[in-house]
């Protein structure tokens, strides 16, 4: 078994970017996820960004950061299962 932290995968950080453009939601088993974009007066996520890159200065969480724009903060919270 091999195990990949997602992020990790170009087409990952470019999908979750995706998401946040357009305001998706992701529904599974009557789970509801919304991507709802956070950013400063003025500011939209247009135009052609980098990849995502994860940040290495990260400890406890993650943050993938696209070009010198955004940047997405991922918060883990482990549950049992």
């Amino acid at each position: 078994m091999l195990l990949v932290d997602a992020v990790a995968v170009p087409a990952v950080t470019s999908t979750l970017l995706d998401l946040f453009r357009r305001k998706g939601r992701l529904d599974e088993d009557g789970a509801e996820l919304a991507f709802v974009p956070v950013a400063g007066p003025g500011m939209r996520i247009s135009g052609d960004l980098p990849p995502g890159s994860v940040s290495r200065s990260e400890q406890s969480n993650t943050s993938v950061v696209y070009g010198t724009r955004f940047m997405l903060k991922l918060f883990r919270r482990l549950e049992y299962g």
